[in-house]
């Protein structure tokens, strides 16, 4: 029964990232299209679908602080051994930042939320899975910038310009939509006036996009990205990414004793692959690019049981 369940779960997302991959190997979508999904996804459908669900949820349980905190534990981890893997299995300059990057940074805005939704988290859980999701990405910049510049420390370009990365991480937080968004469902679900119920409804239709969207282009992403490229040292971190930090977010979860909708949010945000966005700094920073294309390939491909994994969990966990 409950193997039914986690393939009525994933057998959706998995068909969207398939008819992702379809459309764009046929050329009805096009490399440009990929950016414009992306974009609608990220700036628009997303940061509606998460003011509507922690508005909805009202005053948050300060106890969330936890999950953000376990979170952030498990990205601090996974930074760690990338890290050491680096040293015993490469010690390449170029390899350093990306390695490390890869094994940290996961895709929890195009797999992450979209997945705890289609699983039918309730708005508690999705309210603490947006809330989880913004502190965490400000996490993923600050630790991102300095460990791929560590890598490409010799670039002169680099060096002549190295107030740059410090301004453009700043400003990449302060205007991340999931910040703003967080932060205004917040003050939205504290006020004592009601939001206009057309503004929530025009919102959560806005939203409601945001998952099969990001899952097609996805999809898309895996037609452009090579698995063989650089194939062991890309086992090894999708061994820390979604082997390690999966099991390291249960025991977490476990000794903070979190209820189910936390160890909900939690495990299957542990349980995501990389993020898509990690190869995007790669090429503007530096760096092995090959290597971040087939990380991000190979995790995405393994998510799957990754994430089917975490379901089994999560349904399991006490209420």
């Amino acid at each position: 029964m409950l193997l039914l369940r986690i393939a009525e779960t994933l057998l959706p997302i998995i068909l969207l990232v398939a008819l992702g991959a379809a459309l764009f190997k046929a050329s009805f979508l096009q490399p440009a299209d990929r950016s414009i999904l992306d974009r609608l996804v990220y700036w628009v459908c997303l940061p509606s679908l998460l003011v509507v669900k922690i508005a909805e949820a009202g005053t948050i349980d300060p106890s969330i602080g936890w999950v953000i905190l376990a979170m952030a534990l498990v990205t601090l981890a996974a930074a760690g051994l990338s890290a050491a893997a680096w040293y015993f299995l490469s010690r390449e300059p170029a390899t350093f930042g990306v390695m490390i990057q890869a094994g940290f940074r996961g895709n929890l805005a195009f797999v992450g939320l979209p997945v705890i939704k289609l699983a039918g988290a309730d708005d508690r859980t999705l309210a603490i899975a947006a809330l989880t999701l913004a502190p965490t990405i400000a996490l993923y910049n600050l630790l991102a910038v300095p460990v791929l510049s560590a890598g490409t420390r010799h670039n002169a370009s680099l060096d002549a310009t190295a107030v740059h990365p410090a301004i453009d991480l700043l400003r990449s937080i302060v205007t991340n939509p999931f910040i703003i968004a967080c932060l205004v469902g917040l003050a939205m679900g504290a006020s004592p006036l009601t939001p206009p119920e057309t503004l929530m409804t025009t919102l959560g239709l806005v939203g409601q996009p945001a998952a099969p969207l990001a899952l097609i282009s996805l999809g898309g992403a895996l037609t452009i990205y090579r698995v063989r490229s650089h194939l062991a040292l890309a086992s090894v971190i999708t061994t820390i990414k979604l082997a390690v930090c999966p099991a390291l977010a249960v025991l977490l979860a476990w000794a903070l004793n979190l209820d189910s909708q936390q160890a909900f949010a939690l495990i299957m945000l542990a349980a995501v692959p990389t993020a898509v966005a990690s190869y995007v700094l790669v090429t503007q920073i530096g760096g092995d690019e090959g290597l971040a294309a087939s990380i991000i390939a190979t995790t995405t491909l393994a998510s799957v049981i990754s994430l089917a994994a975490g379901l089994a969990v999560v349904h399991a966990w006490p209420a």
